[in-house]
């Protein structure tokens, strides 16, 4: 790991700051910690303490299968089931339709019914074919439809999101909005608001103490924040950071120790064996669409792992995130076995089950695939999985 701490001592010093600061942690299935490196500063004020080793970060994405735990929980209660339609709490789907190229250039999209049912197991591995928002098509549609009605009291979640399908649901995958519509699920179900669910479906049993969606209502997590700058256009690192890389779930870095831990152990406190299981088994079969198109992506997890398709290296999706199957990754070491995600401040956690180890790589700036940050977190991963894994 020198050669790791060497280069990050660099980055973070002032004098250059490519980075303010970022985190390295590698923690056994026992719990032990065995590497914990923190280099930099806590914020860009110039009387800045030295970075927090057990500092909080917003997760972003990183901590989307959070969400997960809690979605598989109320599985293991019976209240729904992993193939079962999601219609009865999410009836809002039921209503949405597949878009697709129009012959028509002038209006650019066709609109059809779907044929598949949307099911929980589809809404966990980003099958659903709910998409991100943001992709042509659906662009031409929001410019082309008249602002939807809602009845009083409809979630943001359900104004926001409800957009058509880009495939047949089970058939495609794309990383978009079913973990949002996973929070008003989770709510209809529990009878409860979201954050509260979470607070005690997760964080409670597990003591997370500097774990939240509401940081800002609790100092002793906002308060030990690292701060979130942005990557200038000189290369340097500055503030503001835009609000929205400031909003969702905030852990400490022991708290999400805690989590990794849990799902690396024997036996976890949150999930039963089958759906831990589920965590780390691969979703789409050789040959699918679905896994084409995971094979294929460059935009969500290849570049902070160092995958490149032609290298070899083998990945598919599970209801948690991506799954190195075959070989290793070429530039991060990560081997086979190994369950990986991100988020976009350039945080990444990865854990392997059979080689009972589990890693944190955190920083606090955007954008997402900074390259120089890169350059530190893959450096991190192939450290800490040539010299533990």
């Amino acid at each position: 790991m020198e050669t790791f701490e060497a280069k990050l001592a660099q980055a973070t010093d002032p004098k250059n700051r490519d980075l303010l600061g970022a985190l390295g942690l590698v923690v056994n299935s026992k719990g032990e910690t065995l590497y914990q490196h923190a280099s930099g500063y806590q914020s860009l004020a110039p009387d800045a303490a030295p970075l927090d080793p057990d500092s909080t970060v917003f997760m972003a994405s990183a901590g989307k299968f959070v969400t997960h735990i809690a979605v598989l929980q109320l599985v293991e209660r019976g209240v729904i089931g992993i193939d079962d339609p999601v219609y009865k709490l999410l009836p809002e789907l039921e209503k949405l339709e597949i878009i697709s190229p129009s012959i028509d250039e002038e209006v650019g999209f066709t609109l059809r019914p779907i044929k598949n049912q949307i099911t929980l197991r589809h809404m966990l591995t980003h099958s659903s074919g709910i998409g991100p928002g943001d992709d042509a098509l659906t662009t031409l549609w929001k410019a082309a439809t008249p602002p939807q009605e809602f009845p009083e009291g409809t979630s943001g979640v359900v104004k926001l999101f409800s957009t058509p399908l880009l495939f047949e649901p089970g058939e495609d995958w794309s990383y978009g909005h079913s973990i949002h519509w996973l929070q008003p699920l989770v709510e209809r179900a529990y009878g409860k608001k979201f954050t509260q669910c979470m607070q005690e479906l997760v964080f409670d049993p597990m003591g997370l103490k500097h774990t939240s969606y509401l940081s800002h209502l609790h100092p002793e997590i906002s308060g030990k924040l690292l701060q979130c700058v942005k990557r200038q256009d000189d290369g340097g690192v500055a503030l503001p950071a835009p609000d929205e890389a400031l909003q969702g779930l905030v852990m400490s870095i022991s708290d999400v120790k805690t989590l990794l831990v849990d799902l690396i152990g024997k036996e976890s406190r949150l999930l039963k064996k089958e759906h831990v299981d589920l965590l780390f088994e691969p979703a789409f079969g050789p040959s699918t669409a679905a896994l084409e198109t995971v094979l294929k992506d460059e935009d969500t997890f290849a570049k902070t792992i160092g995958y490149k398709e032609e290298q070899g290296c083998k990945v598919n999706f599970t209801c948690a995130g991506a799954l190195v199957t075959e070989g290793h990754t070429p530039e991060s070491q990560l081997p086979a076995g190994t369950l990986t995600w991100n988020g976009w401040p350039n945080l990444i956690w990865t854990m392997n089950r059979e080689k009972g180890i589990a890693t944190l790589f955190a920083t606090q700036l955007i954008p997402v695939d900074d390259e120089k940050t890169l350059t530190h977190m893959i450096e991190f991963l192939k450290s800490a999985w040539t010299t533990f894994g």
